[in-house]
C-alpha cells in the first residue's frame, strides 16, 4: 500500500506544493491509516468474505498475486489501486474453481462503484479547482 496509495495520494500535492517531502508522506501515510482505522474493516470484510470464498492457501495466492503486480507496477512508474489489483487476484483465484464461485452482485457492485467514481471525482476537481481560481478572491484564497 506505502509504494502506490500514498503515491497516489501526495503526488499532486508535491508538484504544486513546496512542502518538504517527509511531511507528504507522513500525510500520505496518516489519511490511508485514518481509511483503514474508519471503514477498513468494511473493506476487508468484503474483500476477503464476499466476493468469494477464501481458504487460507487461496488467500495467500491472491496475496502474492497482488504483491507481485503491485511492486512491477511501481517499479514502472504506474499508479495502480492495490485495492483493485488485490480484487482483480482474489477473483482469479476464485475463477479456479469456476465462474459460480464468484459472487456475481457484489463484483458487480463494486465494479459500478468504480465506474461512477471516475466521473464523480473529475466533476468534483473541476468545481474546486474553478472554485478556487474565480471565485475565492472574495475569501482572499490563492491558488
Amino acid at each position: 500500500h506505502g509504494s502506490n496509495d500514498v503515491a497516489n495520494a501526495i503526488g499532486p500535492i508535491y508538484e504544486i506544493a513546496d512542502i518538504p517531502l517527509h511531511y507528504l508522506l507522513l500525510l500520505g501515510a496518516s489519511g490511508v491509516v485514518l481509511g483503514i482505522l474508519s471503514k477498513g474493516h468494511l473493506i476487508i470484510k468484503t474483500v476477503g468474505n464476499n466476493i468469494s470464498q477464501l481458504t487460507p492457501s487461496r488467500g495467500f495466492v491472491a496475496s502474492w498475486g497482488a504483491s507481485i503486480v503491485v511492486f512491477g507496477a511501481t517499479a514502472l512508474g504506474f499508479p495502480i489501486s492495490t485495492t483493485h489489483t488485490l480484487i482483480g487476484s482474489i477473483m482469479g483465484v476464485a475463477m479456479s474453481k469456476g465462474f459460480a464461485a464468484i459472487n456475481r452482485s457484489v463484483v458487480s457492485e463494486i465494479m459500478f462503484v468504480w465506474f461512477v467514481t471516475m466521473p464523480l471525482t473529475a466533476i468534483s476537481s473541476y468545481l474546486i479547482y474553478n472554485f478556487l481560481k474565480y471565485g475565492a478572491s472574495w475569501i482572499n484564497l490563492t491558488y
